[in-house]
């Protein structure tokens, strides 16, 4: 549901990949059923879901770390 809503293809823009696990987290705990999250998906595995739904472009930025490049995150 979080990506469905939140995240976009967008090939001119990238995104840090701990802020779009930081998103996700903020959004699950919102959630009225905070016992739905899923406590065991760390970020590897939140970047392996990303990889698979939207086969993003992984950069490497020095001052930003890891980027998903070709997704952008919508509020």
């Amino acid at each position: 549901m979080f990506l469905a809503r939140h995240v976009a293809v967008d090939t001119s823009s990238d995104i840090q990949c701990m802020l779009l696990f930081t998103e996700w987290v903020r959004f699950s705990m919102k959630a009225k059923r905070k016992r739905d999250f899923p406590h065991d998906v760390r970020i590897k595995e939140f970047a392996e879901i990303i990889h698979e739904e939207y086969h993003p472009a992984l950069a490497y930025d020095t001052f930003r770390g890891p980027l998903f490049v070709g997704i952008r995150f919508v509020k």
